[in-house]
Parts: C-alpha cells; sequence; structure tokens
C-alpha cells in the first residue's frame, strides 16, 4: 500500500506486473537503474484499485538514474498512461541486441526529461539491431557508439533537439526513410569520430537528406558524413574522416586537412560562409571542392574570408562547381595571410563565377584567380579582384576569335607600386579620331594586375583587355579633373622583384579605347585592340592618366632689402604660372627656410614645411624680414 525504493531493478521476464489491490498507491522508485532485457513491464494498471486513483508506476527518483533497454517493452492494460515517472533529469540508453527496439513515449519523456541519450553495445556484446527514433524529441546530450558497423540509429524524418553534444564515436545515425522530409538534428556541438551520419535511406539510396545544426564546435575526426547540410554557427574542425555530398554553411573559422577524405569526386563538400564577421578557411595541400559561397553579413565594405594553406607548400583550391561571391571578401594573398602560412591559388578552370552584389555590399577575390580561356568565338574571363579592404578592381580579357588552345590563365590584383619609369615618356593617339598625341603620365596609381598564362600562348589576333580605375578626378579634363577618355591601359613584363628592368609599353595604339565611367569614382578603361603577347613569366598591367603640363617657374629673381628691413616678395620676383590651375591653386612649400631672416605669411613666420601660395604673393601677404647682424644674401628654397 506505499512505495517501494530499489536501487536497481533488472527485468528479465515475459511479463512483469505492478498489480494494483484494494487502495493501494505506491510507485515501486528506483535510485540507480532499470535494466530492461526482454519481456514486457505492466504498470499503472488500475482495475484492482478501489480508489479510483492511479496504479503502481516505475519512478525513477534523481538525476543519476539511467534506465537502460536492451529488448522488451513498456505496456499497459487499461486507458491510463504508462509512462515512467521521473523525479528530474535521467539518462536513457539503448542497447539493441534480441531485435530492433523503436523508442516510446513510455520509457523515452517528452520536455527534455532526458538528460543522455546513448545508443551503445551491449554489456558483452555488439549487435547489428537498430534504434528508431519515433517523434520529436529533446534531451541534454547524444552518444552513439555501436561498434557492429550496420547497427542504425534511424531518426525517421523527426527532429532530434540536443542541448548539449552530440558524438558519434561508431554506428549509423542516418534518416532512414525516403519520403520527402528530412530528419533533423539541433545540436550544441557536433563530433564524429567513427561511424556514419548519412543522410540516404536505409537502403543506400538517395534519400531526403540529413539536417544538422550545430551552435557549438564541430569537430570530425573520423568515420563518415554523407548526404548532409551542416549549418555550423561555431569552429568547424575537420583532421580526419571522409566527407560526401555535404552542404556546409558556416559562421565561424573552418579547418580541413589533408587527412580528410573528400569522397564522390568534386561534389563532396560545397561551403557558404554567412558569419557577420572575419572568418578563416584553413587547408592543408591541393583541395577540391564543389561549391563555394561568400554571403557573410558584415560591414558596407564586407568582411573577410581568408584562405590559407597551414602546411607550407604552395597551395591550390579548386572550386568545381560555383563561387558565388554576394557580400564578403576571399581573401588570400602574402599580406593577409597569417604568418607561417601560405596564400592559395583560386582555380576555378573547372568551374564558374556568379557575382551578384548588392549597393552598399562588396564581394570579389583579393589573390590569384585562374580560369580557363577556350578557343571559341567570343572567349572571354571576368576576374572580379580587388583589394583586402573592400576595392573592387575588375579584370577582364575577350578574344574575339578565341585561342589556338584553351589556356589557363591567371590574374591576381596587386595593391602596391607596379615599380618602374623604363620606356617612359609614352604616347597614345585620341580615340576619337583627333590628329596629334599626347603624353602619359608615368605617376601612375600603387595598384596593378599581374596576368600570367599556365603556357606560352601566340596570339594571332587583336584581344580586347579592361580594367576598373580608381583614384582620380574623373571629368572632362579641368583644373582638378582627368579626362576619362584619355586613360590608358599600360603593361610591362614582370622580372625579378629586385629588378625593374623592363619596359613600360601602351596596350594598343590607343585609337580604340572605350572607357566607360562607373559612377564618379571609377573608370572601366577598355583596350580593343591590343596586341602584347601573355606569357608563362607574367606581365603587370596598370592604368595612366594623360600628363597634365606642369607648373612653369616664370620668375625667379633676386630681390634687394636694406639690413634689418622688412619687403614684400610681389610676382615681378616669384611667379609660377599653369594652364590649368589658377594662383590660388598653385601652393607653394618651404623645403629649406633663410637663413639669415624669415618669411612671413600674413605677419605669421613660415619655417621649413610651411606653404603659401601664388595668389598669396599676388595680394601682398608674403614679406622676407631680414634679422641677422652678417650682410649676405639669403635664399630660401621650395616646390611647387
Amino acid at each position: 500500500s506505499s512505495s517501494a525504493t530499489i536501487v536497481d531493478l533488472i527485468i528479465n521476464a515475459n511479463t512483469v506486473e505492478f498489480a494494483e489491490e484494494g487502495d493501494a498507491t505506491g510507485n515501486v522508485v528506483v535510485t540507480n537503474s532499470v535494466d530492461l532485457q526482454e519481456g514486457s513491464v505492466e504498470h499503472n494498471e488500475t482495475s484492482g484499485n478501489t480508489s479510483g486513483g492511479d496504479g503502481r508506476r516505475i519512478e525513477l527518483d534523481g538525476s543519476d538514474v539511467t534506465f537502460f533497454q536492451r529488448g522488451g517493452s513498456i505496456s499497459s492494460n487499461d486507458t491510463k498512461t504508462s509512462n515512467l515517472l521521473a523525479t528530474s533529469n535521467y539518462t536513457l540508453v539503448y542497447r539493441p541486441e534480441g531485435g530492433d527496439i523503436t523508442t516510446t513515449d513510455r520509457e523515452f519523456r517528452t520536455g527534455g526529461s532526458v538528460s543522455s541519450l546513448q545508443f551503445e553495445d551491449g554489456t558483452n556484446t555488439a549487435s547489428n539491431n537498430n534504434l528508431e527514433l519515433h517523434e520529436d524529441r529533446t534531451v541534454g546530450g547524444v552518444t552513439v557508439n555501436r561498434t557492429d558497423g550496420s547497427s542504425q540509429f534511424e531518426l525517421t524524418n523527426n527532429k532530434l533537439t540536443v542541448n548539449g553534444k552530440t558524438t558519434v564515436t561508431d554506428g549509423d545515425v542516418l534518416d532512414g526513410n525516403d519520403d520527402g522530409t528530412v530528419a533533423t538534428i539541433s545540436t550544441n556541438g557536433f563530433t564524429v569520430e567513427g561511424g556514419l551520419v548519412d543522410g540516404t535511406d536505409a537502403g543506400g539510396t538517395d534519400g531526403d537528406g540529413l539536417d544538422i545544426t550545430a551552435t557549438g564546435e564541430t569537430s570530425v575526426t573520423g568515420g563518415e558524413i554523407d548526404a548532409a547540410s551542416l549549418d555550423a554557427d561555431g569552429k568547424v574542425d575537420a583532421t580526419g574522416g571522409t566527407l560526401d555530398d555535404i552542404g556546409l554553411t558556416a559562421s565561424s573559422d573552418v579547418g580541413l586537412t589533408e587527412s580528410v577524405t573528400l569522397d564522390n569526386g568534386n561534389s563532396a563538400l560545397n561551403v557558404t560562409f554567412d558569419g557577420s564577421g572575419d572568418q578563416n578557411f584553413k587547408i592543408e595541400g591541393d583541395d577540391t571542392i564543389q561549391d563555394l559561397g561568400i554571403e557573410q553579413g558584415g560591414s558596407q565594405n564586407g568582411s573577410t574570408v581568408t584562405v590559407s594553406d597551414v602546411s607550407n607548400s604552395g597551395t591550390t583550391l579548386s572550386i568545381a562547381g560555383d563561387l558565388t561571391l554576394e557580400n564578403g571578401i576571399l581573401v588570400s594573398n602574402e599580406q593577409d595571410v597569417a604568418q607561417g602560412e601560405n596564400p592559395v591559388e583560386f582555380d576555378l578552370t573547372g568551374g564558374t563565377i556568379d557575382r551578384n552584389v548588392a549597393d552598399g555590399d562588396a564581394s570579389h577575390i583579393a589573390g590569384p584567380v585562374t580560369q580557363t580561356i577556350g578557343t571559341g568565338d567570343g572567349a572571354e574571363a571576368l576576374y572580379p579582384v580587388g583589394t583586402a579592404d573592400g576595392t573592387y578592381r575588375q579584370f577582364r580579357l575577350f578574344f574575339p576569335n578565341g585561342l589556338s588552345s584553351n589556356t589557363d590563365v591567371t590574374v591576381e590584383h596587386e595593391n602596391q607600386d607596379p615599380e618602374g619609369t623604363s620606356g617612359f615618356p609614352l604616347t597614345s593617339n585620341f580615340s576619337d579620331g583627333s590628329q596629334g598625341t599626347f603624353n602619359l603620365s608615368q605617376d601612375y596609381p600603387s595598384y596593378y594586375w599581374r596576368v600570367e598564362t599556365g603556357s606560352p600562348t601566340s596570339l594571332q589576333q587583336d584581344y580586347e583587355v579592361s580594367a576598373r580605375a580608381d583614384g582620380f578626378e574623373f571629368g572632362p579634363g579641368g583644373a582638378d579633373e582627368d579626362d576619362e577618355s584619355q586613360f590608358r591601359i599600360i603593361r610591362r613584363t614582370d622580372t625579378d622583384p629586385q629588378q625593374v628592368d623592363s619596359d613600360w609599353s601602351l596596350v594598343g595604339s590607343g585609337t580604340n579605347y572605350d572607357n566607360l565611367l562607373q559612377g564618379s569614382t571609377s573608370l572601366d578603361t577598355r583596350a580593343r585592340a591590343a596586341t602584347q603577347s601573355l606569357n608563362t613569366q607574367g606581365s603587370r598591367f596598370t592604368v595612366t592618366s594623360p600628363q597634365k603640363p606642369k607648373p612653369v617657374i616664370a620668375t625667379n629673381d633676386e630681390l634687394p632689402i636694406a639690413i634689418g628691413s622688412e619687403v614684400a616678395i610681389d610676382q615681378s620676383s616669384l611667379e609660377t604660372t599653369d594652364s590649368d590651375n589658377t594662383p590660388s591653386e598653385l601652393t607653394y612649400t618651404v623645403t629649406s627656410a633663410p637663413s639669415q631672416g624669415e618669411l612671413l605669411l600674413s605677419g605669421s613666420a613660415v619655417g621649413q614645411g610651411g606653404t603659401f601660395t601664388q595668389q598669396d604673393i599676388n595680394d601682398g601677404n608674403v614679406k622676407y624680414n631680414h634679422t641677422a647682424d652678417p650682410v649676405d644674401d639669403d635664399n630660401f628654397e621650395f616646390e611647387v
């Protein structure tokens, strides 16, 4: 008539009945473990209870209690519920040995009552029996360790929510049903040490897939993940095992060592980076993935995904499918990879690039990109390259008649000085047919595109080169503007980094340039009749503006002055003229100050590094004050 307390309850019989007679209502309270090995447990019967209350039930008392099930079942002979009672969370361990087990409400309580779910071998044996989840459940943690490789934990289209960590050491975790509904695992930490996590069905054909969401760290050291999508909010670190047809969405860093096997050809791995900050993708040796997406939610200029090789060797990351650029910079160059790591080359010779960037976002590649240019008419390659800090400077090659053979061409944007003035002065024809030529400025910008071919290319035709430039004041050619129609592309052969001895040359003749402004800050400079060869040694391409007339110092005469007096420096003594600048725009910078006196601007001293304008001179505001005792000539030096 009262509760019975038991430390361990072992059930190994055809039927165990917890009968109710008279007014007896006490439960069987278990403080350590219940081991259901075989047979049927019938509890909560009320047919003999004269008080009309609930029947006697199995009650798990305390958080240290474990319910083991190797076989058998919990049932009831009347309409009353037959679920276990639990005073707090408990551990639920399935060890099927004599046949498959399907979970039920009776032992697998809802509402997160299970602190740890374990699917493991029996005490003395490993069997190939399976476990099937009957409906959605929430647990504290999950461990799968079935050393018989064919033993399966079938989620059967259900959702398993794990508040803690999920660890698969051996055995299979799979969808197990091919009916159009995807099974899901939502977990705080996901570790695969062995076994198989499989989105295909039990027959091995294409199933519905398996969706895994991991808010903590994901670690793959062995086993295999097949036909699954993995949405990882934490770091993903794969140091072993096999990945086969995986869709990985990463909000943090991803590491992929050479010990990982990418199975099923090129479709083994699709990676999308969607973090809100900078991310890293570290690989070892050459790797090939199917698709790569850069879809970050960072700042206006874009966050970065830095790809590096940690094996201290030159490495290629091949993308066999699509490279999608929506927001974020894909980075791999000497300046931005971590010390001790190496940049990689992005090989798109078997894939395609899809760049779709919204206003205010930035997405391109800061690193070397290789594409194949083919033999057919209209063969071309667009290289969406730029800087790691968000400036987009694309480069395009177009061959109207194609090349004589398929040729791999690598382009990298270098955000540094192209160096050298050999070959200057350079002149160009006007693109509008005007007579004469104009000079090109050797003050080119501090960036260039390095172009290299995988094999020597013999060009029997003119081709088109287009490069996007910025950092200039574009316009019709006023005082502070550069005429965008007169911008040109120049090129020189790449040489040893310590040498700058190859000549710069104009790409094309200048008559076939078709430049196009991109807003007010950038310009697509396009040469439609390039003839320069492309080679394996590499070439440097950059953009330059028309050379503007330099200021002319028209007058620089001696100025008589009495000892200890002050005199104005006027236009008759010092005057600079420039057809492109007004007197107020012509600025003198003092590089060496007078030694016998001082310069004054509106009464204030102007020392070395100080400035004044031609307009200041014209207005009589620049004066020299003699202050020294010796009667010596004096002077000062300046730049305009």
